[in-house]
């Protein structure tokens, strides 16, 4: 038995090596035109051009006991649907996107053959938890964090958190939850789960082609254009630094930085719309000035996204509110540096109202409170000349 499984799949290989892969962009596209349309021939012709996608990602998924060929063949299915739903027009690369549907139908597979148990679609939830936990964990201490620090964390105990990882081991048929699930992209299972699509491999793929799109477009910036958007945005040390900042370091006026960072970040959209992450509209228009006072209302990303709709906002609106943070420091700082160097000049010393706030508005507080002491005295002598009075018309009337 094992020799003939052996020489199926060696049958399989060498029917992969006759089919002819030089195909030009143009031939490819007529294909895919075809193929939309209902095109048979065309379809199978693009599933025969890719097949060699399958074979790598089965062996992956193959455990003792399970055949090849049987994973395989799952494999094919997933290509199939993968044919079926990819938009070409939009310009992505289909192997990243088969490899997906791939490996959907490779694991819906062997959890139907092993028994294993299945998650519930309840538990996403629970594992959305406990990768944060983990990476707030890992980030405070420095390393992964150990089961109990995770039982504590969680409020479980080592054993629930035990059982937790073998359940999920077992149900996705992997080694680890940190195992790489598609090697080129280095897309993990912690990625698959933790998205917010709850793995759909089309959102996925999305998030990986749109980083790909704009790590190229900030790769084909020339290097002054692509150093100010990264000084702007903290991309490097994820700390944003002011126009005055970057124009110092640069040799450059602030008006000139920003005339870059403007020219830079239209380069940026244009290439995002052109990738189809951005949808070219009314507000595209409206919004191309960033620092012009014609702002629209909706606030928009480094691409001019709306934020808080990608998975680029809460970056960028982090690194907004250090530059504001940034600011409101430093504008503290020369309040209160002037307000040192006016109390010098004057030779009083500083109170400490004027200290913690960097004003001298506190400063008068003082000469009020001296003045209104002679009037506590003209009260006593008032009182006294009633006494006097007073003790003048008891005597009279005697």
């Amino acid at each position: 038995m094992e020799n003939e499984a052996f020489d199926t799949v060696n049958e399989y290989f060498r029917h992969l090596g006759k089919i002819s892969q030089e195909l030009d962009r143009e031939e490819i596209s007529r294909l895919w035109k075809l193929a939309k349309k209902g095109d048979t021939d065309a379809k199978n012709k693009i599933m025969e051009m890719n097949l060699r996608l399958v074979v790598p990602t089965a062996k992956r998924f193959q455990r003792p006991g399970m055949e090849l060929m049987d994973l395989i063949e799952e494999g094919n299915l997933g290509l199939l649907q993968a044919i079926d739903k990819f938009e070409p027009e939009k310009g992505y690369r289909f192997s990243t996107y088969a490899v997906y549907w791939i490996e959907q139908y490779i694991r819906k597979y062997i959890e139907e053959q092993s028994g294993s148990i299945k998650i519930p679609s309840h538990a996403w939830g629970n594992l959305k938890k406990w990768f944060r936990a983990w990476n707030e964990l890992k980030e405070a201490n420095g390393r992964d964090p150990s089961l109990n620090e995770m039982a504590k964390e969680l409020n479980l105990t080592a054993r629930q958190v035990k059982s937790i990882m073998d359940t999920l081991s077992a149900a996705k048929g992997v080694d680890s939850l940190t195992s790489l699930v598609h090697e080129e992209e280095e897309m993990t299972l912690e990625d698959l789960i933790s998205d917010d699509g709850k793995g759909n491999p089309h959102d996925v793929f999305l998030k990986s082609e749109n980083q790909r799109t704009i790590k190229k477009s900030m790769e084909d910036l020339n290097d002054r254009d692509r150093q100010v958007v990264i000084m702007r945005y903290g991309l490097a040390d994820n700390e944003p630094k002011t126009l005055g900042e970057v124009a110092e370091i640069l040799g450059l006026s602030r008006e000139r930085v920003r005339q870059i960072e403007e020219r830079a970040v239209s380069t940026l959209r244009k290439e995002a719309q052109k990738a189809g992450i951005l949808e070219i509209s009314a507000i595209d228009y409206r919004t191309r000035k960033l620092h012009s006072a014609m702002q629209p209302r909706v606030k928009t990303n480094i691409l001019g996204e709306t934020e808080g709709s990608t998975f680029l906002a809460k970056l960028i609106k982090s690194q907004k509110a250090a530059v504001r943070a940034a600011r409101r420091a430093e504008a503290k700082k020369k309040a209160a540096k002037a307000a040192k160097l006016a109390a010098k000049q004057e030779g009083k010393p500083l109170n400490k109202a004027a200290k913690k706030a960097g004003t001298k508005k506190a400063a008068p507080k003082k000469t009020v409170s001296k003045k209104a002491a002679p009037k506590k005295a003209v009260k006593k002598t008032v009182t006294k000349k009633k006494v006097s009075k007073a003790v003048g018309k008891k005597s009279a009337k005697k």
